[in-house]
């Protein structure tokens, strides 16, 4: 819920933060809505969205793995996705440990700056042809990297499909991710996170585990609120009694010792 009166909270300095949902359908239906934005945006100034697919092979030749034997969630696929559209200005989220001293790890977030492809061409030559390198403007400050630019490669990753059969991946390991589900933000700071906390509040914790992920309040904004999601006390809230309890424990405790 932004606040328009602080000028810390003004919505224009919201509009390309990660928006934190709760359920894979609505962080899908966010990253639509802005991939179609930036395609739109991208025709009226003459460049294009690159749909990049994926080169599935039965572990240990060149041979196509046939698609139905290959499962459907990128999840399981070793969270590398089967087809992603990407253009300069796509919010990414790197899903592959590509340079842990760097922070170039699972998780890391930034925006793609540049498409690199075969024979140094500029443009895609077939839907779907990978590219070489995509750069990516990181959100954290890489040591040795100029603007925190940083060329991702194509990656392999191995895992089992339908019927057992063990497939090798080769895919760009980036996701869109202007939004993210609360999972894959743990462990993850931002300075500006929106957080939806409306009706698919679904798990005890889960409100407080997507606001932990903000620095500072001024950096965090509340898109949805369903005040009465925070506040129940049945097995779906995200509070119960005994945490309440245990929270109050702690505040008597805080204030006794600030007494002494």
């Amino acid at each position: 819920l932004l606040d328009t009166k602080n000028p810390a909270m003004d919505p224009s300095t919201f509009s390309n933060c990660t928006w934190v949902f709760n359920t894979l359908r609505d962080v899908a239906m966010y990253n639509s809505r802005r991939t179609a934005e930036l395609r739109e945006h991208l025709r009226l100034i003459g460049q294009k969205m690159f749909t990049i697919k994926a080169r599935d092979f039965k572990a240990g030749t060149r041979d196509t793995c046939p698609p139905e034997l290959i499962p459907k969630k990128a999840n399981m696929c070793g969270g590398l996705n089967t087809t992603t559209q990407l253009g300069v200005g796509s919010r990414v989220m790197l899903r592959y440990n590509i340079y842990v001293s760097k922070g170039l790890v699972n998780g890391a977030c930034g925006e793609v700056v540049k498409f690199e492809w075969s024979l140094f061409r500029r443009v895609q030559q077939n839907e779907g042809e990978q590219p070489t390198k995509v750069y990516v403007k990181f959100d954290h400050k890489i040591p040795g990297c100029i603007d925190n630019i940083y060329p991702i490669q194509m990656v392999s990753v191995s895992f089992y499909g339908k019927c057992l059969v063990y497939i090798t991946r080769e895919q760009i390991p980036l996701i869109l991710a202007w939004a993210v589900n609360t999972h894959k933000m743990q462990g993850v700071t931002r300075e500006r996170i929106v957080v939806d906390l409306g009706n698919s509040m679904f798990a005890k914790g889960i409100a407080y585990v997507a606001l932990s992920r903000c620095r500072t309040l001024n950096g965090l904004a509340i898109s949805h609120l369903n005040a009465a999601k925070l506040l129940r006390t049945d097995s779906y809230s995200p509070c119960c009694e005994k945490a309440l309890g245990e929270m109050i424990r702690l505040r008597a405790q805080n204030e006794n010792q600030n007494e002494l």
